[in-house]
């Protein structure tokens, strides 16, 4: 273990006190640093006067100062706002001011001042809005763009710099400070107040990106973490006229140097430095020419991603519900309550979903294999790592058992973005969804065995859970003997769009686990036939595509190949490679066994093959598409949550902008997507797949691929930022606005610009594409778990 990840543990009890916030890496302090080339007030005149609105008070100081003030809960809910108080806050208190279709585009910075002089707030933060009547309208429809909120240090007079670059801003028609009382810690008086003062728009000495796959030409695009010893290692910048790259040591020694390869590509021309045959272990940068990057390491993988494998930790253990989270809340959400004939139970503990406060069961136990799995690889690393993942799994656990109401029945989810009173039966409690589906069962069944194989025999919890696993399992399967494949769908849950494809991968991964340890015969039947049915969902026989190509391994929704399988948000693609991994290991000798090792090399050779579409970056290209697919209306609408009628034809729009492989086949690099967007869970995902069949069929190739996903999301994308608080360099502040900002978490990630197919990373801080997510980290620890499993 290393000096900074043993100050960590020291400094945090052994991650059981939040880590330090480090700003000095972060893009804030960044932004914060730009010189100034001229400025121009927004200040308060006879003719424009700054506004109130909402629930609490907005006062004008002078010209160029205002407060915005307003109580931390109330004893109603809002006007507008659901009855039952589901989902939301306890009101907004806006300050805005009308401009007169300003053009702001001479300007790349909004500058403001602001002190916060909160009283028992759990984090204070404000949201900055902006609206735009030019040729693009702001906000959008779906209400994700002109939003950007920040999280404030208290009693701290603090200047924020809103970075414009990219943002529509040819008619501005207001600009608008908001202010949400999302409650307290157990209902304690609490009161938000803010002094905002001296706001500006200025014009800074340089421009940034936001979209689009070419990088700055004066950015050296580099895995902010480092490179695996053996793996592939490239840098890449565009447009830089420079015939070789240099290797340095920090002591400034040239360990090695090498000629840069001009390449075109599916994604534009770039200059790539390939180094992968350097091997040397150490701390090194890149120069080219007079460009530098930051320091990054090359090690072995364990020693690669300890870092932000503890620092994940940290944001998971910072996200505990039911729990007194030091320097972040006390005990919260004893309020919250599922009810099942009769029976009451409080469904606190676990961890919140994301930038708000919501729970999933389903997501927290996704999120407790992923603990468990990378303690198994810690187990003869480092013995404190591996007991510290272990406890933190365990919390998990606990939450999962506490949620079983029995008969199959489990409190499933609830939707919260409020701090509440703890006090059972007044305005602000908050219910739980309880429900008794097969699906969610085979998989709770699935993670309880997967992690009793790490736990062993001599842990006291091993037998509760193989016993439950087991009952999971059995539940499972009398409900579906009754419902099959047509469980309706429910809103609002993370398993709402579940194909039969992956219900059948589930259920013989899930199956085989059980059946480890049990050795029903009949199981062992019902594992083998769900097989067969998935393998049918499977394109086999393959797609011939226009350069001559036959391409296959690829799964439909299931076995009528209609729709193919896509994720666009909540992504489950692993369940397949867990599948081919279960089956294989467990019935070797079985007479399928070939067909089974078959199927899952097309499916790993399909994955290998999106690879070229993104070079040199590795992200992961989201796959194939049909260009009809959107007339399957019950699979369109499980997928693509809170869209119109639109929806359909910007389906074909998205497609287009994509490439055309084959008649009515296209390639694209991110999802089909309306109002949720990022492609990190997708991308950790595919990862989490391609490291499963890497370790299962002794495939280097795929094992990149899931190093890849790591390396885009900590800095190796044409922003060249990382998605990792705390972790790189240029890191943003992101959308968690409830606990504050953490390190160790990342964001749902990546988006589009409307119906494109290139990157799109806006300097606003909204929800859903820089909303904090639970799931996403759960999947950073899965993924490193393959790649240090690896051998």
């Amino acid at each position: 273990m290393n000096k900074n990840i043993t100050d960590i543990l020291k400094i945090t009890e052994n991650l059981h006190k939040p880590i330090p916030l480090n700003e000095e890496n972060s893009l804030e302090k960044f932004t914060n640093t730009k010189k100034i080339q001229r400025r121009i007030p927004i200040e308060a005149t006879s003719q424009k006067k700054w506004l109130g609105l909402g629930r609490g008070d907005v006062r004008t100081i002078d010209s160029r100062k205002i407060n915005i003030k307003a109580k931390a809960r109330y004893d109603s809910w809002d006007i507008g706002d659901p009855s039952d108080g589901d989902y939301v806050g306890f009101g907004k208190t806006k300050a805005y001011m009308e401009m007169n279709h300003e053009d702001w585009q001479s300007y790349d910075l909004l500058s403001f001042e602001i002190k916060s002089n909160c009283k028992n707030i759990i984090n204070p933060n404000i949201t900055i809005e902006l609206k735009n009547d030019g040729e693009i309208k702001v906000p959008d429809k779906y209400e994700r763009e002109g939003y950007h909120s920040v999280n404030l240090h208290d009693k701290e007079l603090q200047t924020i710099k809103l970075n414009l670059n990219g943002f529509p801003r040819d008619s501005i028609t207001e600009l608008g400070f908001v202010i949400e009382s999302n409650g307290t810690y157990s209902g304690t008086e609490g009161e938000i107040n803010f002094e905002i003062a001296n706001v500006f728009l200025e014009k800074s000495d340089s421009t940034d990106l936001i979209e689009g796959w070419r990088p700055k030409k004066d950015n050296i695009i580099f895995s902010h973490e480092g490179y695996q010893t053996d793996s592939p290692k490239l840098a890449f910048t565009s447009g830089l006229k420079a015939d070789n790259f240099s290797i340095v040591k920090n002591d400034g020694e040239t360990v090695f140097t090498s000629k840069i390869s001009n390449v075109k590509t599916n994604v534009g021309e770039y200059n790539i430095a390939d180094f992968s045959n350097f091997k040397m272990n150490g701390t090194y940068h890149i120069k080219i020419g007079n460009l530098e990057t930051e320091n990054f390491k090359i090690t072995n993988d364990k020693e690669l991603w300890m870092g932000s494998s503890v620092k994940a930790l940290n944001f998971i253990f910072s996200e505990r519900c039911g729990y007194p989270v030091p320097n972040i809340h006390g005990v919260c959400h004893e309020d919250v309550v599922a009810l099942h004939k009769g029976t009451k139970m409080i469904f606190n503990g676990g961890w919140h979903d994301a930038g708000d406060l919501s729970q999933q069961l389903i997501q927290t136990a996704e999120v407790t294999q992923s603990i468990f799995e990378l303690a198994e690889q810690y187990k003869n690393i480092d013995q404190t790592l591996f007991d510290r993942f272990i406890e933190e799994g365990k919390w998990g656990i606990d939450f999962i058992l506490k949620t079983d109401f029995g008969e199959g029945y489990h409190a499933t989810s609830a939707g919260v973005s409020r701090w509440t009173d703890n006090l059972q039966g007044n305005m602000d409690d908050a219910s739980a969804r309880v429900h008794n589906t097969p699906y969610e069962n085979y998989i709770l069944s699935g993670v309880f065995m997967r992690i009793s194989e790490v736990i062993g025999a001599k842990d006291s919890m091993y037998n509760t859970l193989i016993r439950r696993a087991e009952k999971y399992y059995r539940f499972a399967e009398h409900e579906f003997s009754k419902l099959g494949f047509k469980t309706t769908p429910i809103m609002w849950e993370h398993t709402l769009n579940t194909s039969k494809a992956t219900y059948l991968a589930t259920m013989v991964w899930s199956g085989t686990l059980v059946n480890r340890v049990l050795k029903d015969q009949k199981i062992e039947q019902n594992i083998k036939s769900r097989m067969r049915q998935l393998i049918l969902c499977q394109e086999t026989d393959g797609i011939k595509l226009d350069n001559g190509h036959i391409l296959k391994g690829m799964f439909y929704r299931d076995e009528t190949h209609n729709v193919l399988q896509h994720f666009n948000h909540q992504s489950r693609e692993h369940y397949f490679a867990q599948a081919f991994e279960a089956i294989i290991t467990t019935y070797k000798d079985d007479e399928e066994f070939s067909t089974w090792v078959n199927s899952a090399k097309e499916y790993a050779n399909y994955l290998l093959f999106l690879q070229k579409y993104t070079y040199p970056y590795a992200m992961h290209a989201d796959g194939i598409y049909k260009e009809k697919e959107y007339t399957d209306k019950a699979s369109f609408d499980v997928q693509h949550l809170l869209v119109d009628s639109s929806a359909k034809n910007e389906y074909s729009i998205q497609l287009q902008k994509g490439k055309k492989v084959a008649n009515g086949f296209y390639i694209k690099k991110f999802p089909v997507w309306f109002s949720f967007r990022g492609n990190n869970g997708v991308i950790l995902s595919a990862a989490k797949s391609a490291g499963i069949l890497g370790n299962l069929l002794n495939k280097k190739e795929l094992i990149n691929i899931a190093r890849g996903q790591l390396q885009w999301i900590i800095g190796q994308n044409p922003f060249d930022q990382s998605m990792m608080y705390g972790e790189g360099y240029r890191y943003a502040q992101q959308y968690s606005v409830s606990s504050g900002e953490i390190v160790g978490e990342i964001p749902v990630g990546i988006e589009t610009n409307e119906n494109t197919d290139v990157p799109y990373w806006p300097f606003f801080n909204n929800a859903t594409y820089k909303e904090v997510w639970i799931g996403n980290v759960g999947k950073w620890l899965s993924v490193i778990a393959e790649v240090i499993k690896y051998k």
